[in-house]
C-alpha cells in the first residue's frame, strides 16, 4: 500500500516530466493521506502554478508555510504566484524570506530579480540575477532574467550577450529568442531581430509577444503590410494585449490609412487608457485627418500621462502649427527638444513654425538640426524646399525637393504639395514618380500636375530607348555615360546617379563618371564627402600615371579638384587637357576661371584673349564654341565628339561659371580683356529641357545612317565599277579613284562643280546625283554631305527653270517622297550668323521633302533673289527650317 511520501515522489516525477495535471492528482493523493505533510502542499502549489492557476497555487504555498514556515521552497513558490498575480511588493517580501532561509538557493534570487524589475528597480534586479547566476551559471532562466534587466537599463549589447548565453544553454526556449529579438530591435538591427522573432515563433507560434515583436521589426524595415499581418496574428492570440493594437495603429498610419489607424489606437486606449503612446498615436491620426482640435486634446492627454516624453509635445506642436498658432507651436517644439535634443522631428516642426513666422534664418538652422540628427528624414528637406521656394530661390529649392522624394514613402509623399512638385520636377522625373507610385494616378491633384509633363516626356523616353540599343558607342561604359548625361540634364539625377554608379563599377578610374556621380548626388543633396575624396585620389593618380592620360581625363580631373577647392591643381589639370588637345576649348575656359580664383589677374586676362581668339576662329569656319545659347539637342557635325545631342550642352553647363565670369569681365574690363565678337550677344542663362522633336529628328538621322551603311555593304564592286565607267564619260576631269578623291575636300570640290555648271546643270542633275552616290559608297562623302549636295543640286537645277518642278528634279523628289532615302531637315549647324538650333536632322523623308519644297518656292519668290553659293544655301535652308517648323506632308500633297 502506497504512503503519502510515495504519492509525493510520484508527483515530483510527473511534474519534472511536464505532466502537471497528473502531478497535481498525485500531490492531492499524498495530502489526502496526510494533510499535515507540508512538502506535498509545496508540490501542489508548483503544479497549479504551471497550470496557470495562480490564486490556488498561492493558497497551496500558504498552507505549506503554515505547516513549516522554515522551508525555503514554499516561500519561493509563494513569491512566484504573487509575481504572476501582479502583487510585486508582496512577491519581493516572499523571495526575501526564502533567501533568508537559504541564501544559496538560486531561484529565490532569480524571483527577487523579476520582482525588482517589475517594480522598476533595475539595478537591484541586475544584482539579484548576478547573485543567482553565481549560484548556478548553467540555468538558462537566470541568464534570461539578467538579459531582461539589462534590456530595461538600455544596455542592449550586454542584454544580447546574456540572451545568447541563455540560448546556448537552452536553444528551444521561445522566450529566449524573443528576448534576443527585442535586444537586436533596440540596437537597430532589424533584419537580425526579425530572424530571432521568427525563431521564437517557430518554437511556439501561439505566443503573442514574438508576433508583436515581428510586427515592430517589419514596421521599422518599412514593410508595413507584413507588419500589419504580424500585429493581427498577435491580436488573434491575445486580443486584450494593448501593445499589438498600438503597433497595428502605427502600421496603418504609415500606410496612410488614417481612419483605420485611429480605430486601432482607440482600441489600445480601451485596453490601457493610462499608456501615453496610443494617445499620441491617436493625436497623429487625427492630425492627418485634419481634425486638429481633437488631435490637440489627444496630445494633451498623452502629456498628462507622461509629461517627460518628447513625442506628444512634438505632436502638439504640429497640431498647433496646423491651427495657425505658431508661437504656441514653437513653445511645444522647444519643450520636446528640451526633453530629447536628439529627436529630429521637433526640430523639423520648429523649422515649420519659424518659417510661418517669417524667421527664415532660424527656420533653416532648425531644419539643418533635424537633418543632422536624422539625414534620412524626408520632412525637413521638404521644409527647406518650401522655404527656398518662398524666397524664390529655385537653385536651392530643387535639390532639397529631390532629396525629399528620395527619402519619402508613398503616404508621406501624398502629403506634399503637387503644385510645388510640378513647378520644380522635369517631365522625365514626373514620369519616374508616376512609375514608382502608380497609386498617385488615382489622385486628382496629381493627374492635374502630371498630365501635361507625362505627355511631353513620351518622345524623350523613346529617345532613351533608342540610345540603349544605338550601335554607335565604342563600349558599354560610353553608352552608360551618355545615358547618364541625358538623365542628369533632363532632370532625373536619381537615375543619373544609378547609371554613373554602374560606370564606377565598370571602371572606377573614369573621371567623367566620377565627376557626374558627384554632381548627381549633389542634385539630391546627398553627402558626397566620401565619393569626392575617392575621385580626388584617382585624379591625383594622373600625375604619376605610366602613360599620358587623354585630354578628357585631365579635364574632369580639373573639375574634381575644383569641387574640392584646390584651384591650383585644377588649373594644372585644365592646362594639361588643353595641351593634349588644343580643340578642347572648355578646358581653356576652366583654366581661366581657376586663374581668377587664384587672383592671378594678368594670366586670367591673357587666357580671356586666347579664348576670344579661338571663338573668332570658329566663327570664321562657320562654327561656334560656347558663346551664345546652346540647347540640350545641339550638335555640331563639323566637330569631333559633338555629333550627339546633350554632349555639347553638357560641356556648356560644366563651364557655366567660367562663362558667367567671361561675360562679366568683357562687360566691365573690356580694356584689359577684349570684347565679344560682333556676331555674339550676351547670353548667360541656361536653357531648360530641349525640344523633343529635335531628338526624334536625330534618331531618324541615325537610322538613316545605318540604312545607308547597310546599302553600302550590299553594293557590289561590279556595280561600283559600272557606275564609275559611266561617270568618266560625264566628268572626265574628276578623279574617280577613291584614293585620289580622298586627297581632296570632296564636298567643296563637287559643290564648286555644281556652281560652275551654270544653266547646264539642268541637263546634268541626274548625273551629279550618281556622282554623289558613288562618292558616298566609296566613303568619300558623309551621309550629311551627300544629302546637302543632293538638295543643292536640285536647288541649282530649279534656278534655271522658268516654271514649276519638272524633268529629273520632279522625278527625284517624287521618288524620295516614297522611299527611305533621306533629306536634310535640320541638324543644329553653326552658320555665319551664329548657332542655328533648327529643329532638324536627317529624317525619312516624305514630311522633310515638303519643307524643302516650301524652301524652293520661297527662294524663287524673292526671299533669296541672288544665286546662293553652297555655304549660303546650307545656312539659308537651315534658317528657313527654323522659321517654318510646322510644315507637314499635306503641304506638298496640296500643291
Amino acid at each position: 500500500m502506497k504512503t503519502a511520501k510515495d504519492y509525493y515522489n510520484e508527483g515530483v516525477k510527473l511534474w519534472k516530466s511536464g505532466q502537471f495535471k497528473e502531478a497535481l492528482a498525485a500531490f492531492d493523493r499524498a495530502i489526502g493521506l496526510d494533510e499535515n505533510f507540508a512538502v506535498p502542499w509545496n508540490g501542489k502549489g508548483y503544479a497549479l502554478y504551471y497550470l496557470g492557476r495562480y490564486e490556488e497555487a498561492l493558497a497551496a504555498f500558504d498552507r505549506a508555510i503554515r505547516l513549516d514556515e522554515n522551508l525555503a521552497h514554499p516561500w519561493n513558490g509563494k513569491g512566484i504566484a504573487l509575481y504572476y498575480l501582479g502583487r510585486y511588493e508582496e512577491a519581493l517580501a516572499a523571495f526575501d524570506r526564502a533567501i533568508r532561509l537559504d541564501e544559496n538557493l538560486a531561484h529565490p534570487w532569480n524571483g527577487k530579480g523579476s520582482a525588482l524589475r517589475s517594480l522598476g528597480r533595475y539595478e537591484e534586479a541586475l544584482a539579484a540575477y548576478d547573485r543567482a547566476i553565481g549560484l548556478d551559471e548553467n540555468d538558462a532562466a537566470l541568464w534570461h532574467g539578467k538579459g531582461n534587466a539589462l534590456y530595461s537599463l538600455g544596455r542592449y549589447e550586454e542584454a544580447l550577450a546574456a540572451y545568447d548565453r541563455a540560448i546556448g544553454l537552452d536553444e528551444n526556449d521561445a522566450a529566449l529568442w524573443h528576448g534576443k529579438g527585442n535586444a537586436l530591435y533596440s540596437l537597430g538591427r532589424y533584419e537580425e531581430a526579425l530572424a530571432a522573432y521568427d525563431r521564437a515563433i517557430g518554437l511556439d507560434e501561439n505566443l503573442a509577444n514574438p508576433w508583436h515583436g515581428k510586427g515592430n521589426a517589419l514596421s521599422d524595415l518599412g514593410r508595413y503590410e507584413e507588419a500589419l499581418a504580424a500585429y493581427d496574428r498577435a491580436i488573434g492570440l491575445d486580443e486584450n494585449l494593448a501593445l499589438p493594437w498600438y503597433g497595428k495603429g502605427s502600421a496603418l498610419h504609415s500606410l496612410g490609412r488614417y481612419e483605420e489607424a485611429l480605430a486601432a489606437f482607440e482600441r489600445a486606449i480601451d485596453l490601457n487608457e493610462n499608456d501615453a503612446l496610443p494617445w499620441n498615436g491617436k493625436g497623429s491620426a487625427l492630425s492627418d485627418l485634419g481634425r486638429y482640435e481633437e488631435a490637440l486634446a489627444a496630445f494633451d492627454r498623452a502629456i498628462g500621462l507622461d509629461e517627460n516624453s518628447a513625442l506628444p509635445w512634438n505632436g502638439k506642436g504640429n497640431a498647433l502649427n496646423s491651427l495657425g498658432r505658431y508661437e504656441e507651436a514653437l513653445a511645444a517644439f522647444d519643450r520636446a527638444i528640451g526633453l530629447d535634443e536628439n529627436f529630429a522631428a521637433p526640430w523639423h516642426g520648429k523649422g515649420n513654425a519659424l518659417s510661418s513666422l517669417g524667421r527664415y534664418e532660424e527656420a533653416l538652422a532648425a531644419y539643418d538640426e533635424a537633418i543632422g540628427l536624422d539625414e534620412n528624414l524626408a520632412a525637413p528637406w521638404y521644409g527647406k524646399a518650401k522655404l527656398y521656394d518662398d524666397l524664390d530661390d529655385a537653385r536651392l529649392a530643387h535639390p532639397c525637393l529631390t532629396r525629399t522624394y528620395r527619402l519619402s514613402d508613398e503616404p508621406t509623399f501624398f502629403k506634399f504639395s503637387f503644385s510645388l512638385i510640378g513647378k520644380y520636377f522635369s517631365p522625365l522625373f514626373i514620369h519616374r514618380i508616376s512609375r514608382e507610385h502608380p497609386r498617385l494616378m488615382t489622385a486628382l491633384g496629381w493627374l492635374q500636375t502630371a498630365g501635361g509633363p507625362l505627355r511631353q516626356c513620351l518622345p524623350l523616353l523613346q529617345f532613351i530607348r533608342f540610345i540603349r540599343k544605338y550601335p554607335g558607342f565604342p563600349n558599354e561604359i560610353e553608352r552608360l555615360k551618355f545615358l547618364g548625361l541625358i538623365r542628369y540634364y533632363l532632370g532625373d539625377p536619381l537615375e543619373a546617379e544609378e547609371l554613373f554608379n554602374k560606370v564606377d563599377d565598370e571602371d572606377e578610374s573614369d573621371l567623367m563618371g566620377q565627376y557626374y556621380l558627384i554632381a548627381s548626388m549633389n542634385a539630391s543633396e546627398e553627402n558626397t564627402e566620401g565619393a569626392l575624396q575617392f575621385a580626388v585620389d584617382h585624379a591625383g593618380g594622373l600625375l604619376t600615371a605610366e602613360s599620358e592620360p587623354d585630354a578628357a581625363q585631365w579635364y574632369y580631373a580639373g573639375h574634381i579638384f575644383r569641387i574640392k577647392g584646390n584651384y591650383g591643381a585644377a588649373s594644372t589639370a585644365f592646362e594639361r587637357a588643353f595641351k593634349a588637345d588644343e580643340d578642347f576649348l572648355s578646358a581653356l575656359y576652366m583654366r581661366m576661371f581657376c586663374q581668377h580664383r587664384l587672383n592671378r589677374r594678368e594670366e586670367r586676362n591673357r587666357l580671356v584673349k586666347q579664348i576670344l581668339g579661338k571663338e573668332n576662329l570658329l566663327i570664321k569656319e562657320n562654327r561656334r564654341g560656347f558663346l551664345g545659347r546652346i540647347m540640350p539637342e545641339s550638335v555640331d557635325l563639323n566637330s569631333s565628339g559633338w555629333h550627339m545631342p546633350f554632349v555639347k550642352y553638357a560641356r556648356w553647363a560644366e563651364i557655366s561659371e567660367a562663362l558667367n565670369l567671361l561675360y562679366d569681365l568683357l562687360q566691365n574690363h573690356e580694356d584689359k580683356c577684349g570684347s565679344l565678337p560682333p556676331e555674339i550677344s550676351f547670353v548667360n542663362d541656361m536653357e531648360g529641357c530641349g525640344v523633343p522633336d529635335a531628338l526624334q529628328v536625330w534618331m531618324q538621322n541615325e537610322k538613316f545612317r545605318a540604312e545607308l551603311e547597310n546599302r553600302k555593304a550590299e553594293i557590289s564592286k561590279y556595280e561600283l565599277k559600272e557606275l564609275r565607267t559611266e561617270l568618266k564619260m560625264v566628268f572626265p576631269f574628276f578623279p574617280l579613284s577613291p584614293e585620289k578623291i580622298a586627297e581632296t575636300d570632296t564636298e567643296l570640290v563637287i559643290a564648286k562643280m555644281i556652281e560652275d555648271e551654270g544653266e547646264k546643270i539642268t541637263g546634268k542633275t541626274e548625273a551629279f546625283h550618281k556622282l554623289l552616290t558613288y562618292c558616298h559608297f566609296t566613303d568619300c562623302l558623309s551621309a550629311r554631305e551627300f544629302t546637302f549636295l543632293s538638295y543643292f543640286t536640285i536647288y541649282k537645277d530649279q534656278q534655271h527653270k522658268k516654271s514649276g518642278i519638272k524633268g529629273y528634279a520632279a522625278k527625284f523628289l517624287e521618288e524620295i517622297s516614297k522611299t527611305s532615302f533621306a533629306a536634310i531637315v535640320a541638324v543644329p549647324v553653326f552658320g555665319v550668323s551664329g548657332l542655328l538650333t533648327a529643329s532638324v536632322g536627317f529624317i525619312g523623308v516624305y514630311s522633310s521633302f515638303s519643307v524643302f519644297y516650301e524652301f524652293l518656292k520661297t527662294a524663287f519668290k524673292g526671299d533669296f533673289k541672288d544665286h546662293l553659293t553652297y555655304p549660303q544655301f546650307k545656312t539659308n535652308f537651315l534658317e528657313f527650317i527654323q522659321k517654318h517648323p510646322g510644315e507637314t506632308p499635306e503641304t506638298f500633297r496640296d500643291e
